[in-house]
């Protein structure tokens, strides 16, 4: 597995993603998603990542948080869906730690 996973461009639609073997991987927001709010136990389920993980990921501002209150965090199924296809699809290139670190890159 390769480490080598290079940024070539990012914008708020569309980031693009070059693996060392040179493939290229385009991620986009579903535009059908933006706005719609997903219980954050929801998406650990849909989005097969773990609550802590979604947890961190929406403190770092990676997701947006549509509404927080006692015992309830919903957030953007649209951020959600594009961290979490980012997220598996870099892991088969490489280590789960390394992908985090390429996620946070990505969507600072």
């Amino acid at each position: 597995m390769s480490n080598q996973i290079a940024v070539i461009r990012r914008n708020d639609d569309e980031i693009i993603l070059a693996a060392e073997d040179v493939q290229t991987l385009t991620f986009k927001r579903n535009p059908a998603l933006i706005g719609s709010a997903i219980r954050i136990y929801d998406a650990q389920k849909r989005y097969d990542i773990l609550y802590q993980t979604l947890a961190k990921w929406t403190e770092r501002g990676l997701i947006r948080v549509l509404k927080r209150a006692p015992g309830l965090l919903e957030l953007d199924e649209a951020d959600v869906a594009l961290a979490a296809r980012i997220y598996h699809t870099v892991r088969q290139h490489t280590t789960p730690q390394h992908a985090g670190r390429i996620l946070n890159r990505v969507l600072s």
